[in-house]
Parts: structure tokens; C-alpha cells; sequence
């Protein structure tokens, strides 16, 4: 079966609150305040949570912001990510946290990756040929993070992008151009490369160019994997900077102080089993001090920043221990 097979396979499969009409889930991006992106290897952890505690937390947020203000997103290539490899069906634990989403209101999208610029694009004052070069742009100047993306096109003969970054500018009036490279780009995915996370930096890329230079929209990127979290965070910063503000980072390490910090998470070793999944047994972490007190990079145990978490330290986490 071809990837897009797959896809719309599990489209098939998805509880029916999830939001799949394409028309419709773009208009409810646009519109929202605060858009959440999952990645897989995040949506994975969290079955390590209890049920209750995901409800808590949905609770806690909403604390903040209505339903009607916040959207949760995963992409095709996350719902691909995702499946049951051996049945191509929807796992439990994802059913699970559609379920709360939906027990609280809150949306939960499945947003088509080559269908976001063209809801943007009447909403902005550029050309299709002007998308066109702007995509290319971005790609080019995002080589060294973008790595998977800009390697598939290169690769591609067919594609009219392949010499992109040979030639300083390309003039492409093809209306599909980039629905048709992306759609290109996701039946190439591989087991277990960064296609899915790659293709969510793009999908910002166009948000920022259609309407999130306002302090009042913001957009989270939900991931444990450190590489992908700071080659996004590195290619929004270098070609977004005015944006910057406009993005967060929530690793699985910060989500669950978050959660200690409120009362969700209460015993260590159950916090011990959820971090362990994703974490190594020894990392390295900054703890945050007050000021005029420096901070610096410590090697600790798992079991060592647990406890510090429990009495009230807060660290950031930087990565397993070399």
C-alpha cells in the first residue's frame, strides 16, 4: 500500500470527533489563539500516563483558555507515525486522547500538510508565484535543519525544485507546485526519519507568513525528541526572528514538572516510569536559580532530578549524559 493508502485507511479508523474535513480544520487553525502540535514520539508517552491525570491536566489548562480558543493538530505523516504497524488500525491510547478532547470540547484536527498555504493564501497579499519562491526560499536557507525535506528534493529530477539550491532564484507559476512537492515528500517517508517533523517546521513557516506576527496567536510544538525540538526551534529563529515570541517548545520533561508543579503527578515512582521511556537514566539538566545565583549544566541521575523536581527545584533538560 502507498503511503497516502495507508493515510486515508486510518482517516477511516478515526473516532468521529476527530475533525477531518480539510475546509474545516484550517478554518478552525486560522481562528484559533493557541495551536497545538503533536508529535508522534509525544503522543506515544503519554500512555504512560493514567487517563485521570490527562483529564486533570486538560482541566488545568482550560483554566486558561476557553475550548473555543485552543485547537490540537496532528499532521497525516503523525497519524501515519502512529498506527498499528501490523493492522494499520488507530491504537488505543490515541482513541483515548481524542476522547478527552472531546469530553472538554476542545478540537482535535487532522490537518492535511499540503493543505494549509492554499487556506492561507487568500488571506495574504502574495502571488501563487510569490508562494511559490518563498517556499524555495525557506527550504534553502534552512538546509542544515531541514535535512530530510531538502534531501528528498534534491534527489527528485522530476521535481522543479531539485536545483534549488544551485540557482539563487526560480520562477514558478505552477498553482500546484507545493501541494505537489509535499504530496511528493510524504510518499517517500521512511521508517523512523524526521519527514513528519520537518513537514510541521514548513506548516509554521506558513502561519507566520499568513497571520501569527500578533502576540495574541501562539504556537506549541509538543516533542520529546531533543534533535527535532531544536532544528525547528533553530530554523524559526533564523527565518522567523520577528516570530520568535510566537513559539514554545513543550518536551515531555517540562510537561511533567508542569504536572508535579500542579499537583497532577503526586507519587516518584510513577513519574520514574514515565520519564524513564523517554529519557536515559542519567542526563544532563540546568536547574534554575534565582538571581544574582549562575546557572550550570549538571550530569544527575533520572532518580536524582526526580527528587528535586518533588521538593520544589525546576531544570531544564538538555539531553541524556554524554
Amino acid at each position: 500500500m502507498t503511503v497516502r493508502e495507508i493515510i486515508d485507511d486510518l482517516i477511516n479508523d478515526l473516532p468521529s470527533y476527530a475533525q477531518t474535513d480539510q475546509n474545516i480544520v484550517c478554518d478552525c487553525v486560522l481562528k484559533a489563539k493557541r495551536i497545538v502540535f503533536l508529535d508522534t514520539c509525544f503522543i506515544v508517552r503519554l500512555k504512560y500516563f493514567e487517563l485521570e491525570q490527562l483529564r486533570k491536566l486538560m482541566d488545568r489548562i482550560l483554566l486558561n483558555y476557553d475550548p473555543s480558543q485552543i485547537v490540537f493538530v496532528i499532521t497525516e505523516l503523525i497519524l501515519y507515525e502512529s498506527r498499528d504497524d501490523r493492522s494499520n488500525r488507530i491504537k488505543d491510547y490515541f482513541r483515548d486522547i481524542i476522547s478527552i478532547a472531546e469530553a472538554k470540547s476542545v478540537r482535535f484536527l487532522l490537518l492535511q500538510e499540503e493543505a494549509l498555504y492554499k487556506c492561507i493564501m487568500p488571506y495574504s497579499n502574495y502571488s501563487v508565484e510569490e508562494w511559490n519562491n518563498l517556499f524555495i526560499y525557506r527550504l534553502s536557507e534552512n538546509k542544515s535543519n531541514l535535512i530530510k525535506i531538502t534531501g528528498l528534493i534534491k534527489s527528485d529530477s522530476h521535481n522543479p525544485a531539485c536545483s534549488l539550491f544551485v540557482e539563487s532564484e526560480k520562477k514558478l507559476k505552477n498553482r500546484d507546485f507545493i501541494g505537489k512537492t509535499i504530496e511528493q515528500l510524504k510518499e517517500r517517508k521512511k521508517s523512523e526519519d524526521s519527514l513528519a517533523e520537518e513537514l510541521i517546521c514548513v506548516l509554521i513557516f506558513f502561519l507566520f507568513e499568513g497571520f501569527v506576527n500578533t502576540q495574541k496567536k501562539k504556537i506549541y510544538f509538543c516533542s520529546s525528541d531533543n534533535k527535532a525540538l531544536a532544528k525547528l526551534k533553530k530554523a524559526i529563529s533564523s527565518s522567523y526572528c520577528n516570530c520568535a515570541s510566537n513559539f514554545e517548545n513543550i518536551h515531555l520533561f517540562s510537561l511533567t514538572q508542569y504536572m508535579i508543579s500542579q499537583g497532577i503527578l503526586t507519587d516518584k515512582a510513577s513519574v520514574n516510569m514515565i520519564l524513564k521511556n523517554a529519557m536515559a537514566s542519567k542526563v544532563l539538566v540546568t536547574e534554575k536559580k534565582e538571581l544574582p545565583f549562575c546557572e550550570s549544566d549538571q550530569i544527575m541521575s533520572l532518580e536524582q532530578v526526580i527528587d528535586g523536581i518533588f521538593e520544589g527545584k525546576q531544570y531544564s533538560y538538555k539531553g541524556n549524559s554524554p
